[in-house]
Formats: structure tokens, C-alpha cells, sequence
């Protein structure tokens, strides 16, 4: 029926069925030397082999992905399998997609003398390596994924415990021959910030379909949309980053030197990191380096009134929605308390003037040291000169620290607390008195 209907799914009907057919099969395949074939060889057995291999009616059944096999072998030939060996396949190969399947035949044919039960997880990535056959075989049941001759895979795990059953695990991953598609880069970190280590952040790739044996990863950083690239540190084994931080928004991609089957290189996708702000290092605050109360009246109705606020979590408080508006060259009252002795205490206000999620030095519109219970009023100013025209919503930060200069990142395992809030900076000039 298969000559006559010239269809190769006979051909696996015949390899599936419970006859001698397939076991004279592999083993005549098995002896084949592909450099050395004889004209019988090329009648009897190859063609067998290359119709359905190559066949286009099974293009629709080629497999990839995660496949298993059980068997039985002895301590010599767990010997011979190394981390890195690799194993050729010299005739078909049946594995299930399911490990019950795998295991049912692995129980039914227990060990009587020292021999070990193994159980092998193939991981697939070729098209045309392996057919997905439950519909053609005449045992359905079985989930079965053919492996066809010559196909390469490497061995990457081996776990082996005598007293579990299976008692040897065995991973191997198939080498790579196609054309590598380009990987992605990707982070579950959406956004960081310019404090290290505060936002910490993981690069890692995916629709990684090459071979990665032996291969060497370079991370690559640059400016969002600028496509000025700088090297992070050195090629590395290793496909993950690890990210501190960053000064401004970022793009980020890999170069990846593939060895096998030749070696060639290729560039991920680039994956954007935005920039947020720094939520400052976790600060130690207590009855007497708190911001208990900060008050700060602004314009047009607007006030800062936070009173008896207590310690937040970490020593950082993050904005709430209300904006607080402020006129350039215009003098504030803020008052703070620290819920008791301040002595020793400094309080440092920013704002972020130019938006770009960093408190500059330059950006420090108020530096106060504190003395006694109750500290007198601290003079808050927006000077026109730092403005430079850059009108609009900002984010101001205040921060008690025992420190003066204070850094906006806050001390490591320092002691204060840090609180954001809303501003509005307007221009005085342009408001029209009635």
C-alpha cells in the first residue's frame, strides 16, 4: 500500500506494529556506514530511512520539545555517560511523550542482578529530528515520538540514587543545526533607579533555540534609542546579568558567540529598562530621627501637612496624589519635628527640576541643621537661577539624616527617614493679580 498509494505513513504503521519487521530494522539500520553504502544497502535500508526522514506528507507530524525513554544498563555503561558526551543515534529511536508511559515499561521489566533502572529526557529542538506519532502508531496510547537515525544530542544532567526508582536520571538536549533565531532579552524589572543596588535587576534571554555549548555572552548597555552601545564587563558562560542600577533610562542586548555547529554570532532583541525613583537605602528611624511632622504651606490653597506621621517601613515615605505648588524666588516656612531631641539632626530637601528620576546636588533648595524638641521654621526657597525654565510637575524629596552633606540614595544602614512629595514649580511672573 505504500508504493501503491505512495504514502510513507505506511512505512511507520509497519515500524509500530508488533512484528520482528522493526526489530530486523533497527538492527540492519544500526549497521549501516552512511560513507560506505552498497547498492542493497541503498534499496533495502537508506531509502527506508530517508522517506521518512524527508518525506513532505510528515511535515506535519515533525516534534519538538520534551520526549522520554527507559532502560536498563549496568554501572559500566553508567560509567560512560559523562556531563558534555555526546550520542549519535544510528537507527529509530522511540520515546513517549509521557513519563508514565516510560516508566509502566521500566516496572515491567525490573532489575534482577546489579543492573540500574534509567529514565532519559530528551529535549528536542530540530524540526525533522523526531516524529509525533500517537495517530499513526497502532498504539495510540503510548504517546510515541519517533527519533529518527543520526540525530545528535548532549548530555547536560545525570542524577543517579540507588534507592530511588528510576535510579538514574539522564538529560540530554539535541544540538543545534538550524539557522539560531534571534533570542530575546528580557527583565522582570520594568524600571530602576540611578541608587545601586536599591532596584537591582536580572537580564536574562529567551527563544534561545541554538546550541549553548560552549557559548559566550556579552551584555551590551546604551541610552534608550541612541544605539551608542558600551560593553558590560566580559564574555562570560554565563546568559544572565545581573544590573546594580543606572543613571537614565537604558536599552540592553546580548552578543552571543554560538560554537556549534559553526560558530557565528548573534544579537538579541534589545529590552528597554525606564528609570524610577529611588525608594533611598533602608534607613533606621525611631521616636528621635523620624520626620514626625512636616509642614510646608504653599500657593493657591495648596499645603504639605503631614503631622504624627511615625516611622515609615524601611524610613521611606512615597508620595501621595495631592500636588504641593510653589513660585520660584519666593520664601517658604516649612516646619519639621523629629518626635523629640532633633540635636544632631539635618533636614535636606531636593527637587528633581529636570524630571530625570535623580537628586542632584545642584537641586538642593534647602540644607538646615536641627537643634532642641522643637526646631524653629526652615526657609525654603526655589531659586529662579536652578529653575532655569523648567516650569511644571516635579518630585521633591526631604530626608533627615545625622549626616550633612546628605546623598539622596539615604545612608546604608543609616539612620533617618526619607519622604517624596508632589510640587507644582510656577513662574511668578506670569501670574496675573486681580
Amino acid at each position: 500500500m505504500a508504493i501503491n498509494e505512495k504514502g510513507p505513513i505506511y512505512l511507520l504503521k509497519a515500524y509500530t506494529a508488533e512484528t520482528d519487521f522493526y526489530l530486523k530494522l533497527i538492527y540492519h539500520i544500526a549497521q549501516l556506514h552512511p560513507k560506505n553504502l552498497t547498492d542493497k544497502d541503498i534499496v533495502n535500508r537508506a531509502f527506508y530511512v530517508a522517506i521518512i526522514a524527508r518525506h513532505s506528507t510528515l511535515e506535519t507530524v515533525s516534534y519538538t520539545g520534551i520526549t522520554y525513554h527507559s532502560m536498563i544498563i549496568t554501572s559500566n555503561d553508567l560509567e560512560q555517560c559523562k556531563i558534555g558526551t555526546r550520542i549519535v543515534t544510528k537507527t529509530f529511536f522511540s520515546t513517549s511523550k509521557q513519563m508514565n508511559v516510560v516508566l509502566r515499561c521500566l516496572h515491567n521489566n525490573v532489575d534482577i542482578d546489579d543492573r540500574l533502572s534509567v529514565i532519559c529526557e530528551y529535549e528536542i529542538l530540530n524540526q525533522r529530528t523526531a516524529l509525533d506519532i500517537p495517530y499513526i502508531s497502532l498504539f495510540e496510547g503510548e504517546q510515541e515520538v519517533l527519533i529518527l537515525p543520526y540525530s545528535i544530542f548532549n548530555i547536560v544532567d545525570i542524577k543517579f540514587d540507588k534507592s530511588n526508582s528510576p535510579q538514574v536520571e539522564i538529560k540530554l538536549k539535541e544540538s543545534w543545526t538550524g539557522t539560531p533565531a534571534q533570542p530575546t532579552a528580557i527583565t522582570q524589572q520594568s524600571s530602576t533607579c540611578s541608587c545601586r543596588n536599591q532596584l537591582p535587576f536580572i537580564l536574562t534571554l529567551s527563544n534561545t533555540n541554538f546550541d549553548p555549548t560552549n557559548a559566550m555572552y556579552l551584555w551590551q548597555s546604551s541610552p534608550t534609542g541612541a544605539n551608542t552601545w558600551s560593553n558590560l564587563g566580559t564574555p562570560s558562560g554565563l546568559s544572565t546579568y545581573e544590573g546594580a542600577g543606572q543613571d537614565s533610562p537604558s536599552d540592553y542586548q546580548c552578543l552571543i558567540l554560538i560554537q556549534n555547529p559553526t560558530p557565528t554570532i548573534i544579537t538579541s532583541a534589545i529590552v528597554t529598562i525606564s528609570n524610577s525613583y529611588c525608594p533611598t537605602f533602608a534607613m533606621n528611624c525611631n521616636q528621635n530621627n523620624k520626620i514626625d511632622n512636616f509642614i510646608l504651606p504653599g500657593d493657591f490653597g495648596t499645603i504639605i501637612n503631614d503631622q504624627a506621621t511615625g516611622c515609615s517601613t524601611n524610613g521611606y515615605k512615597a508620595p501621595n496624589p495631592s500636588t504641593l505648588v510653589l513660585i520660584v524666588d519666593k520664601n517658604y516656612a516649612a516646619q519639621v519635628s523629629t518626635g523629640g531631641d532633633s540635636t544632631g539632626m539635618f533636614i535636606t530637601i531636593w527637587i528633581d527640576l529636570n524630571n530625570n528620576f535623580v537628586f542632584d546636588n545642584s537641586e538642593i533648595i534647602s540644607s538646615t541643621s536641627l537643634s532642641g524638641v522643637s526646631p524653629g521654621p526652615i526657609t525654603v526657597i526655589v531659586p529662579s537661577s536652578i529653575v532655569s525654565g523648567q516650569f511644571g510637575q516635579h518630585r521633591m524629596r526631604v530626608m533627615l539624616t545625622t549626616i550633612n552633606p546628605a546623598t539622596s540614595c539615604g545612608q546604608l544602614n543609616g539612620i533617618g527617614e526619607t519622604q517624596d512629595y508632589n510640587v507644582q514649580i510656577v513662574n511668578g511672573k506670569l501670574i496675573i493679580h486681580y
